[in-house]
């Protein structure tokens, strides 16, 4: 990935600066917001698709913490590539099947659910492509925090 273009074209997406923007330039991102339950922001979703439109060909988009879907649907949006999410969904309230639902909604058949333990997945993925931008939101403690991004 060119760093030089990518934070050049990064500028673009806010009017000013984005540590105090309302919302991103493009909308559509709101629609997510308001058909997925998630605590993401239009600046984040806008961010991750970003992020993901910048993947070189042959790489991968991967997730932790899928719950309903709402960032890897926003990350997904408009673009080709391959994304992997992975969720064991022990937390409460978030389901599997909401998730692929909430992905079949936006017609995203370049997404794939693991539902599974992601150390165990991780341990052995089930992909070999590079992964271009990962995105964790998974565990808060810290022993999972650095254990991402060990």
């Amino acid at each position: 990935m060119d760093t030089q273009g990518f934070l050049s074209g990064l500028s673009l997406l806010w009017d000013g600066d984005p540590q105090v923007a309302d919302h991103p330039r493009d909308r559509r991102f709101r629609a997510v917001l308001d058909t997925v339950r998630g605590m993401a922001t239009e600046n984040k979703l806008a961010l991750l698709n970003f992020a993901a439109s910048n993947l070189e060909p042959g790489e991968i988009y991967l997730e932790v913490g899928a719950f309903a879907g709402c960032s890897i649907i926003a990350a997904a949006l408009g673009n080709d590539a391959q994304f992997v999410t992975i969720d064991d969904y022990s937390r409460p309230g978030s389901s599997a099947e909401e998730c692929r639902r909430n992905l079949a909604r936006y017609g995203l058949d370049n997404v794939e659910l693991i539902d599974a333990d992601v150390w165990d997945v991780l341990s052995d993925p089930p992909f070999s492509a590079p992964v271009g931008v990962y995105f964790y939101d998974g565990g808060r403690r810290f022993v999972e925090q650095y254990r991402a991004l060990e």
